[in-house]
């Protein structure tokens, strides 16, 4: 490593040239910064690999945003996905429902009752219950003096 130029120093020789003095830890900390998001997005920057390290460094770290941006896009997809699906197949079911009421000459007034009974128990459903200590058997393995 030693004799090869760092991307430190070509900047600082960069910043320098310029006339300007030493830059700050701030400048190398925004410059990092700057890098790393560049890795990121499609955007570019004056900050390159000046030798071999930090070119499979640099590698390493596309590759790296390429595997956390793939899984993160494919959870994504995946969770809208079954949304859709639930969404789907909750309609289905509610055509379904009033298809078979009507087949059936179902009178208006049950079949808005079975509907509105559907509806509350998809409702009871959805609510959050709290757990109780029988729920969870573990508790009773705890000795009664710190219950």
């Amino acid at each position: 490593l030693s004799g090869m130029p760092t991307w430190v120093q070509a900047c600082e020789e960069a910043y320098l040239s310029n006339g300007s003095v030493d830059p700050s830890l701030m400048w190398y900390y925004a410059t990092a910064l700057h890098w790393t998001l560049t890795q990121f997005t499609p955007a570019s920057m004056e900050v390159v690999p000046e030798n071999v390290y930090e070119r499979f460094f640099n590698v390493f770290t596309i590759l790296a945003a390429i595997i956390v941006f793939s899984s993160f896009f494919s959870s994504i997809s995946g969770a809208v996905a079954m949304y859709r699906r639930k969404r789907e197949e909750h309609l289905v079911n509610k055509i379904n429902l009033v298809k078979f009421l009507q087949q059936n000459h179902i009178s208006m007034d049950l079949a808005g009752c079975i509907q509105y009974f559907l509806n509350t128990q998809k409702s009871r459903l959805s609510v959050v219950h709290r757990i109780h200590e029988s729920d969870v058997p573990q508790l009773k393995q705890v000795p009664s003096d710190i219950k």
